[in-house]
């Protein structure tokens, strides 16, 4: 005869690791996703557009010569307060006020703030960034991650990742010939 045994293999228990790991990875796969979709897709109550007012008829029909309109809308119900304004001239000095070819800070009203510019002061390319000072400070202020706690805004409402400020690209406009007015929604 023979000194095999025939007998089944000796099978090992799994430990509780083992047997629930796909549990806690597919957990954590659902949560990060839901996280994700969260920041992707919840935003803010957007502000109402008012409806455009006749500034660009009025400084057409005026001796100004042309001007950029910029008019920064925010919700009706902003607190006091000044909307900061500042025009950049390149990537280097994009988010950075101390170094903005121009800046402004103006009082709004009912969520609305106009600052004209006369196109001769703008530089040949430029993006524009906007938020709302909601505490006086100055400055923009930012939660521990660095995410913005006050409402923002960009030249061709541009929006970067998961809520976070956009590149220098992607808020980029040509200097008008002629008097023209842009939008920047701060959300």
């Amino acid at each position: 005869m023979s000194d095999l045994d025939d007998s089944p293999p000796e099978i090992q228990t799994p430990t509780l690791w083992q047997q629930n790991h796909g549990n806690f990875l597919l957990f954590w796969v659902i949560a990060i996703t839901l996280v994700g979709f969260i920041v992707l897709y919840a935003r803010p109550d957007l502000p109402v557009e008012p409806p455009v007012d006749s500034t660009v008829e009025l400084l057409e029909a005026s001796d100004v010569g042309p001007s950029l309109v910029v008019r920064v809308t925010g919700k009706e119900d902003m607190p006091p307060g000044e909307v900061k304004i500042a025009i950049y001239d390149s990537a280097e000095a994009f988010r950075d006020p101390s170094k903005a070819y121009l800046k402004h800070s103006v009082p709004h009203e009912n969520g609305i703030a106009v600052w004209l510019i006369p196109t001769e002061e703008l530089p040949s390319s430029f993006g524009v960034a906007a938020y709302m000072d909601s505490d006086g400070d100055g400055e923009l202020t930012k939660n521990q991650l660095g995410m913005p706690l006050e409402p923002f805004g960009f030249s061709r409402n541009a929006r970067g990742l998961f809520g976070s400020p956009p590149e220098f690209g992607d808020t980029i406009l040509n200097r008008p010939s002629e008097t023209s007015q842009i939008e920047v929604l701060l959300r």
